[in-house]
C-alpha cells in the first residue's frame, strides 16, 4: 500500500485515480452498452 500525498481537491474530486482506472471502467461501461 502506497501513500498519496494530497496537493489539491481535484485530486479527491478525480472519480479514477490514474490512467490505468480511466481504461478498465471505460471497458466495463461498453461492455455493459453491448450487452442488450
Amino acid at each position: 500500500m502506497r501513500f498519496i500525498f494530497k496537493t489539491s481537491y481535484a485530486q479527491d474530486i478525480r472519480l479514477a485515480k490514474h490512467g490505468g482506472q480511466v481504461f478498465w471502467y471505460g471497458l466495463l461501461v461498453l461492455l455493459l452498452l453491448a450487452a442488450p
